[in-house]
């Protein structure tokens, strides 16, 4: 699997899941120059956006020809509240709390190890506009470097 696939593959089974698809949130994967802005129209448009970051890869050994190491790829949640908990809403937090039970322990592929919650957990803290609170949910898995990568 090449790191970008990990990407794709999360923002895929995010997707496909019903309650994002009821949440009405946009479902953004953050790999090239206009993830602003396109936040920005889903936060406007629908007041909740899942943004799939860009992963990243850590070296845990390198004394092989094909290194290991830690793959994290982050789910953020952004909501702005106050136009979102009007009338019936997923609030963004709620919908954190399920991407990290929706996404543990899942496969991206069958050779590949699984992806768990990583540390710090769940975490919050306001976007720059401080009208908009976001939500960090990191994921770690194994990941050895190969040609294919």
């Amino acid at each position: 699997m090449k790191i970008s696939e990990l990407q794709k593959f999360v923002r895929d089974l995010v997707e496909r899941d019903e309650t994002v698809i009821a949440s009405r949130a946009a479902v953004i994967a953050a790999d090239d120059g206009s993830t602003a802005e396109e936040v920005e129209r889903a936060l406007a448009e629908v007041s909740l956006a899942v943004v799939i970051l860009a992963p990243k890869w850590r070296p845990t050994s390198t004394a092989t020809k094909k290194p290991v190491g830690i793959l994290t790829v982050t789910v953020r949640v952004a909501e702005v509240p106050a136009l979102n908990r009007e009338g019936d809403f997923t609030t963004g937090i709620d919908l954190a709390e399920h991407l990290a039970i929706l996404l543990n322990l899942e496969r991206p592929e069958p050779s590949h190890d699984i992806l768990v919650v990583d540390e710090p957990g769940i975490s919050a803290s306001l976007g720059p506009d401080r009208s908009t609170v976001v939500w960090d949910v990191p994921f770690k898995t194994l990941h050895q470097l190969s040609e294919r990568n």
